[in-house]
């Protein structure tokens, strides 16, 4: 039999001190999302169904994880302060989203996890 709910927990612990610079944040449910996505049965999925390579496939699932955890960090915010938000400064007309991707001109900004949750509300 399978252990249940052992990875969870592990990225509860992981996410645990975001709580206290937002404590909005549903860490519980976050932790879920991202291990949804991270785990071996999206691997499989993300290899077999989708045609991934396996050398392809985990760099889509951390950035799935990092997709939810702006998510989540901008709900989080936007609870907290209302809706702010504000142009990354790269392209005169993009606005920093939770849609950024990896290669987006956002990424380039190398700004923080932290940098990046204030600014996604």
């Amino acid at each position: 039999m399978l252990l249940r709910g052992r990875a969870i927990g592990w990225i509860e612990e992981a996410l645990a001190s975001l709580h206290e610079t937002h404590p909005h944040l549903d860490v519980r449910r976050l932790a879920v999302a991202i291990r949804s996505a991270t785990g071996i049965e999206a691997l499989i999925w993300l290899t077999d169904i989708a045609g991934l390579t396996r050398q392809d496939a985990p760099e889509l699932m951390r950035w799935s994880a990092r997709a939810m955890l702006h998510a989540a960090l901008a709900e989080a915010t936007q609870i907290s302060s209302g809706p702010v938000t504000r142009e990354c400064g790269v392209l005169a007309n993009h606005t920093l989203t939770v849609a950024c991707w990896p290669g987006c001109c956002c990424s380039r900004l190398r700004i923080n996890q932290m940098e990046a949750g204030a600014l996604l509300a």
